[in-house]
């Protein structure tokens, strides 16, 4: 059982599911598809930083705010050629990064994931056992889900760096809404959202 290599079954299940998210590099690809196809595409960030110094909320990742996914017609995907980041690494979930402190000591792995056990490759070849699958079943799928992580990071170190030099300041969101919950409404409420493709090359003065 261990050696059945994945394949997708364009059952579509993913796509009626699951939100389709996006990287802000991805947005004018997403809207010419939308319009090629005639899809009304509406998107709302659910990841996001609060630059405090220049007053502005850097969107890091949006999502489609309907389910089942604009793109799936007819039950199919109609884009599946060109589809995103998200879908291409599915069924890798969601992922974490271990502490640095954990990986050195204890000698976890650098990086947790989660497969959708819901998906019907998964449910029909691996049952319940979705947890023990190996990595070594997947080509495309985890190279997608390295290529998320790389393009996180990558976002992450950008902010750092924009930090360590002073041209943004950021805080500890959850420590600051749960001191100012009133005034960090108010921000997500009132702030321009600007996405991170736009804003890792603003020009700052």
């Amino acid at each position: 059982m261990s050696s059945i290599k994945y394949k997708c079954l364009q059952c579509g299940i993913c796509c009626k599911t699951k939100y389709l998210c996006l990287y802000p590099h991805e947005l004018d690809k997403a809207f010419e598809l939308a319009y090629k196809h005639n899809i009304s595409l509406n998107l709302e960030p659910i990841r996001y930083k609060i630059d405090f110094k220049n007053k502005i909320i850097i969107d890091l990742i949006y999502r489609v705010t309907v389910r089942p996914c604009p793109f799936f017609k007819n039950n199919k995907c109609i884009i599946h050629e060109n589809r995103f980041i998200a879908c291409r690494k599915y069924p890798f979930s969601n992922w974490l990064k271990t502490p640095d402190l954990f990986v050195k000591l204890l000698k976890f792995p650098k990086y947790f994931h989660e497969i959708d056990e819901n998906c019907t490759f998964i449910k029909k070849f691996y049952g319940n056992n979705s947890k023990n699958i190996s990595i070594k079943i997947f080509d495309a799928e985890y190279n997608a889900l390295l290529n998320d992580i790389k393009t996180y990071e990558s976002i992450e170190k950008r902010l750092k760096f924009l930090s360590m030099t002073n041209k943004i300041e950021l805080k500890k969101e959850i420590k600051f809404k749960n001191e100012n919950p009133e005034l960090y409404k108010f921000i997500l409420e009132n702030w321009e959202h600007i996405p991170f493709e736009n804003y890792s090359s603003f020009d700052f003065y």
